[in-house]
């Protein structure tokens, strides 16, 4: 039997990243609640990262004994840090900044949009078989789109203007046609 073998990506973590976010929500939770929408927690935490040293992990088992270690060692460090990305944040809360977004933000994005574009397709040539389209089950749902479009053809034919035209169009058997 061939099995595919999934490609999974590995990664580190930062998890001082994860220590400086609890220490955030905890500092935020005693402000006002007129004042907590004011504050670019996002802000907050890269100023704060900014001045504690990075704790990596690429394990459960070392994320946990870094969030041990980073808890006893720079409890006080993350606190102060904090405190000060708050302090820094509220001195200029109209700053505007353009936030990064990271690539894989970007490709989700792109991937998002064109699931979407490929259930309006199926939906617009009745090729949908009343379910939502996800990634878990594309290719099911696609595999029944071409099975139904070989035995039955597609309802909506393409115009002589259409983008999808080609010479195919040209032949009689309506199996051809897009």
């Amino acid at each position: 039997m061939n099995m595919k073998k999934k490609n999974i990506a590995k990664t580190n973590q930062n998890v001082m990243e994860l220590l400086v976010k609890e220490e955030i929500e905890r500092q935020v939770n005693r402000y006002p609640v007129n004042l907590k929408k004011y504050i670019n927690k996002l802000e907050v935490a890269t100023y704060a990262l900014n001045r504690l040293p990075a704790l990596y992990a690429s394990s459960h088992k070392g994320k946990n004994q870094q969030k041990i270690i980073g808890k006893k060692k720079f409890k006080h460090q993350i606190t102060m840090a904090v405190r000060q990305g708050l302090a820094a944040v509220q001195r200029d809360p109209l700053r505007v900044s353009t936030p990064l977004i990271s690539e894989a933000d970007i490709e989700y994005q792109t991937a998002r949009t064109a699931l979407q574009d490929i259930h309006k397709l199926l939906e617009e040539r009745n090729l949908l078989d009343y379910q939502e389209l996800s990634w878990d089950n594309l290719v099911n749902v696609i595999q029944r789109a071409l099975n139904k479009t070989a035995w039955v053809g597609i309802g909506e034919q393409p115009k002589p203007n259409d983008e999808f035209t080609t010479q195919a169009n040209d032949w009689a058997d309506f199996r051809y046609h897009l």
